[in-house]
Parts: structure tokens; C-alpha cells; sequence
């Protein structure tokens, strides 16, 4: 396996949509403490929260119980997920599919700039443009940077 699928699989595994469907199999949701605004927003249900309860489980598991245990945790809790990388059922995100097709081609790799945000901090919206060199191969807008 190449460095490049690697880290592929790696990403695979520990972006926000895979941790929160493990922590909603599990029902992490149900143990957040939240604010009332919080809790009318659906928050309990949010996959940031989600992601970031499992996150936070995970490394409390790994101060308190030490690197064995953990893994032990982590290979349980993302037995599924595993065996879809194995599997080669997960493809790369279209971040890493544009970024690997422009490389292949072009012997650069794209650049990927803020070209406005709006919006209050809590709700705002992000334009961001993907170049290779002065061209602008696109642009997409969303909550995110991380478009």
C-alpha cells in the first residue's frame, strides 16, 4: 500500500461523517450535556457534536486506560468502517480525486483560495475557488471552508 492510499484511508476513517455514525450507532448523542439553544437546534443530532463527543471519548479512554485498551475500544468501535477500507467500498473524497487527476495531468497540484464569507459567525458562508496556476478551475460555495 502506497503512502498516498495510506492516508487516503486514514482521512476515510476519521472524518466527521464516519465518527458520527459511529457515535449515533452508539448513542453517544443521548449523553451530551447541552444549552438550551443547543438542544432546540437539533444539537444532540449535530455530526460535529457527534464527531467531536467520540474524539473527546476517545482520548479521555486513552489517558485514563492507556494505549491497549484504546485500540482494543477504537477496533470495536470501527470494525464496519474497517472492513470498508478493506474493502475498497470507501472512494477518495472529490477533494483528493480533483487533487490526484490535476497532479496526474499537470505535475502541480491545485490551490485552494477564500474568495469571500458572509454571514454572522455562527452561520456564515464560505466561496472558495480551486486553481492551478492563474486558472480558476472552479468554485463552490457552503458552510464550510473545507468545500
Amino acid at each position: 500500500m502506497t503512502e498516498g492510499e495510506m492516508t487516503r484511508l486514514r482521512a476515510t476513517l476519521v472524518r466527521r461523517d464516519t465518527l458520527s455514525r459511529i457515535a449515533r450507532a452508539i448513542r453517544l448523542g443521548d449523553y451530551l450535556y447541552l444549552g438550551k439553544g443547543e438542544e432546540a437546534s437539533g444539537g444532540r443530532h449535530k455530526p460535529a457534536n457527534l464527531a467531536s463527543t467520540l474524539e473527546a471519548v476517545i482520548a479521555a479512554i486513552y489517558l485514563d486506560h492507556g494505549s491497549a485498551t484504546t485500540k482494543d475500544l477504537i477496533l470495536r468501535l470501527f470494525d464496519i468502517e474497517l472492513q470498508k477500507v478493506a474493502s475498497h467500498e470507501v472512494e477518495a473524497d472529490y477533494k483528493s480525486q480533483l487533487q490526484e487527476l490535476i497532479q496526474a495531468r499537470q505535475k502541480q497540484a491545485p490551490t485552494y483560495y477564500e474568495v469571500k464569507a458572509v454571514g454572522p459567525d455562527h452561520d456564515k458562508r464560505f466561496t472558495v475557488e480551486v486553481r492551478v496556476g492563474d486558472t480558476v478551475l472552479g468554485k463552490g460555495s457552503g458552510k464550510s471552508k473545507k468545500l
